[in-house]
């Protein structure tokens, strides 16, 4: 049956309600939007990973830091070089002052005659302990965070630090110690900024950008059909904090120094 045009004039009422799937909808310019997003963001962290990481490259030479030196018939020694501190060097590897670097410098503090470390006696089934008596016959100079460190095992009431209690003696200055060996790696000329606060700078940036996406996200999925644009929002805010969470930018002597090692 047909009517002429015009006959019955249009009054439909057409309300919209909020459901996941719409506000997810899977429509061609939603969907398509998404994936164009997705597609540049993910180009984009490839080219900034690239960028962020990429480091001077070393010439021909590198700087050797450790050697093996005769000293007897079929035995030699491992010797490092001077201006060379093992904490330094776990610093470089990674960018972070890590505890461990603090227990390395501890041994070497020992190697070279500012600590002698003593083993005490132990039943047989007692937990080994381990005196650190301060010691003044390292030739070499000391480092700040070197001072600092024996400053802290220094005895009290008379009695020489332990082993067992280094974690409460260490704790309270751990931050301090591992500022100054940021700005030792940066003063030895393998950083040309120290890499915490390069870190701490990009951190700032990756939580604001995740944040901003979330809200974004939410006002997509709340009032339109862009839901999917938003989370990939998100995601990329959330990939840009793994691109750039491990950033050393070494300059080209700590390029050189890690290539030695």
């Amino acid at each position: 049956m047909r009517f002429a045009a015009g006959s019955v004039s249009p009054n439909a009422v057409l309300t919209h309600h909020w459901t996941l799937d719409r506000a997810l909808s899977l429509a061609p310019l939603p969907l398509g939007l998404a994936a164009l997003l997705a597609i540049g963001g993910l180009l984009g962290l490839v080219f900034l990973s690239r960028r962020l990481r990429r480091e001077p490259s070393p010439d021909l030479t590198p700087t050797i830091v450790g050697t093996f030196r005769p000293v007897g018939p079929g035995r030699s020694e491992f010797e490092v070089s001077d201006d060379v501190r093992p904490g330094q060097v776990g610093t470089l590897i990674d960018g972070r002052a890590d505890p461990v670097d603090v227990t390395a410098t501890v041994v070497d503090l020992a190697v070279h005659g500012s600590l002698l470390i003593r083993e005490l006696p132990r039943g047989r089934f007692a937990q080994g302990d381990w005196e650190l008596h301060l010691r003044h016959d390292n030739p070499r100079p000391l480092r700040p965070f070197e001072s600092t460190l024996l400053d802290a095992l220094q005895p009290h009431d008379g009695a020489p630090a332990r082993v067992s209690e280094l974690a409460g003696r260490i704790g309270g200055i751990l931050p301090r110690l591992q500022g100054e060996l940021y700005d030792d790696v940066v003063a030895s000329g393998w950083f040309a900024r120290r890499p915490d606060v390069r870190k701490n700078a990009f951190a700032v940036a990756t939580w604001v950008g995740l944040g901003v996406a979330v809200v974004a996200a939410g006002l997509l999925i709340a009032f339109t059909e862009f839901g999917l644009l938003g989370l990939v929002l998100v995601a990329l805010a959330a990939g840009f904090g793994w691109v750039i969470q491990d950033v050393p930018a070494r300059t080209q002597a700590g390029v050189k120094v890690l290539t030695g090692l």
